[in-house]
């Protein structure tokens, strides 16, 4: 409804314009307009593409076998602290309703079975977040071994998508990008690449690897003045490259 009444209003300083000279500046206005949300949209969609085609990169490098090996295991430590997260939830309640017994029949609780309570549930609270980590980490495979079964032809339709998108200058990217994107992170108009060096907060480091999902690098100093040591990083602490 919003555009058709947007189109009515053209077309009535259209029909209103002094002459054909104040016409043709409203049409050319308007054209102008139209051109700028079409790059807009392309420039989006491009944004979109380039992003998943750098996703598929970085999971192209993956090891199927090594991926599902480790997603098998982690669902059996899975079902294994299920276990032991029932087994303590079960200590924790009973130990607790013996404390409550013990305690209504005399008074008070002795002090090693408060402590043997504590032990429980510091036990049953450590099993919880052992399995979120795990269910967690379940996750991340599947996600991970999904996107590298599918990488190739993710790949194949992207390419020549993001090379034309960057050709025509729709996207402001390394044009190194197109054969290396597993060796780059692209956030918004920022990117990164291994290999290269960068300013952090006066230190200079090198990225050994990229993590697409997490957005963090793996860094080596080159060169510090306050004792910072290699470690890994968000890629947006990293600042302009230095060369």
């Amino acid at each position: 409804m919003e555009n058709a009444d947007a189109n009515d209003m053209i077309e009535m300083q259209m029909y209103t314009a002094k002459d054909d000279g104040e016409r043709l500046a409203m049409m050319q206005v308007q054209m102008d307009k139209a051109k700028a949300a079409q790059r807009a949209r392309q420039k989006e969609q491009a944004t979109i593409d380039l992003q998943n085609y750098i996703k598929a990169q970085h999971a192209a490098g993956e090891d199927v076998e090594v991926l599902t090996a480790e997603l098998e295991r982690s669902k059996a430590e899975f079902e294994k602290t299920t276990a032991e997260v029932a087994k303590f939830k079960q200590a924790v309640m009973a130990k607790a309703a013996d404390n409550a017994d013990w305690k209504a029949r005399w008074g008070s609780v002795h002090h090693t079975d408060r402590m043997l309570l504590a032990q429980y549930r510091a036990s049953l609270k450590s099993a919880i977040q052992r399995k979120a980590n795990i269910s967690q980490a379940i996750s991340r495979y599947e996600k991970l071994l999904n996107r590298t079964q599918k990488a190739a032809t993710d790949i194949k339709r992207l390419r020549p998508l993001v090379e034309d998108a960057i050709n025509k200058g729709i996207l402001d990217v390394d044009p190194d990008l197109v054969n290396h994107a597993s060796e780059f992170l692209v956030i918004g108009d920022r990117s990164w690449r291994v290999g290269q060096y960068y300013d952090c907060a006066g230190d200079i480091v090198r990225i050994k690897s990229l993590d697409f999902d997490s957005q963090r690098a793996d860094v080596e100093i080159i060169f510090t003045f306050k004792g910072t040591k290699s470690g890994n990083w968000d890629v947006k602490t990293l600042d302009n490259r230095w060369m």
